[in-house]
């Protein structure tokens, strides 16, 4: 009888010996990609890296509960400039003439980068709504960047909040400064 209280103290006391669980990595508040020349500072609320490796940066976007995905791409250097409105039409025309796509417009954005535009569309055949902002890189003006956002379609008040959702992104992007020149030995 004996032997068990003392085989179960060594055990418990053993099981303390290893010590508390190594806490859980805390997640990135700051996000950059060379290859873009963009970082996102800090990670807005709701959104996690779901992947960063060469010209690819995308996220995992949760609101109120209800996965999305966003992403981040930039266009190559555009010697003859870049339309801004005319890339938004021209996406929200092939959204809306897919197959069960439709296209919900688009408006103007101010930003400290210059102007952008928001344009709005059901695609994937109606099963995904996207979101898109168009804006000239804030470090290089010669390309487009542009910010998307898909999600499960829902009520207006979800296309609000994916809205704000986007803005909170665009407000944290800022160009990665360039690498200044070695000093000299």
């Amino acid at each position: 009888m004996r032997r068990i209280p003392l085989v179960l103290l060594a055990l418990v006391g053993f099981a303390c010996a290893k010590g508390p669980a190594a806490p859980p990595a805390a997640a990135p508040t700051a996000v950059e990609n060379a290859a873009l020349g963009l970082a996102v500072r800090p990670l807005p609320p709701g959104f996690t890296v779901a992947e960063n490796v060469g010209e690819r940066l995308a996220f995992d976007a949760v609101a109120d509960g209800i996965p999305g995905n966003a992403a981040i791409a930039v266009g190559p250097p555009a010697s003859s400039g870049i339309n801004l409105v005319a890339e938004a039409k021209a996406w929200g025309e092939q959204a809306g003439a897919a197959p069960g796509g439709k296209f919900f417009g688009g408006n103007e954005l101010v930003t400290p980068f210059g102007s952008a535009f928001t344009v709005r569309a059901l695609v994937d055949g109606g099963a995904t709504e996207e979101r898109r902002i168009y804006l000239l890189h804030p470090g290089a003006g010669d390309r487009l960047v542009t910010l998307s956002l898909r999600y499960p379609p829902s009520q207006p008040e979800a296309a609000r909040d994916r809205l704000q959702q986007l803005m909170d992104l665009l407000a944290s992007l800022e160009p990665l400064a360039a690498p200044g020149p070695v000093p000299a030995s």
